[in-house]
């Protein structure tokens, strides 16, 4: 979790800074887990976590009208766990399982902009050194063993 000691509490009373004091207790980190993976098994995530508080940020410096607000939804800090836990899981899963396509560069661990344009050059050399034409429209992803 980001901002661990963060003592601002959500709009159920629960803090970062709370509950990095309060993981590392076997009830409650057995507890935390049996929710995750009861949810995981079950497909069903926890109606309490779906509810978010609203706060409404002007756009502008003399907001007049709901137009010239923005809002920002806070949600519960255990939902923001929760979410991370589960996003942990499931890119584990995903990159073990290799389910992603190679060119697949972004939103992904250790495939940064630069990775794809390494990838894209390389495969412009290996191509016009073969004295192929090459048409950037439909690139194939990155050579073996990149």
């Amino acid at each position: 979790m980001k901002n661990k000691t963060n003592p601002k509490s959500d709009y159920t009373g629960l803090s970062y800074a709370m509950l990095n004091l309060t993981i590392g207790c076997p009830n409650v980190y057995e507890a935390l887990t049996h929710l995750i993976n009861k949810s995981i098994q079950s497909g069903v995530y926890p109606s309490s976590f779906k509810t978010s508080l609203i706060h409404p940020i002007p756009d502008c410096e003399n907001p007049n009208t709901p137009a010239d607000f923005r809002p920002i939804s806070i949600q519960p800090n255990l939902s923001k766990l929760f979410e991370r836990c589960i996003y942990k899981q499931l890119s584990q899963y995903i990159t073990e399982k290799e389910i992603l396509n190679p060119r697949q560069f972004g939103f992904r661990s250790f495939h940064t902009t630069e990775h794809a344009m390494l990838a894209l050059t390389q495969y412009l050399y290996d191509n016009i050194e073969e004295g192929k034409f090459v048409i950037v429209n439909n690139f194939p992803g990155p050579p073996k063993g990149f």
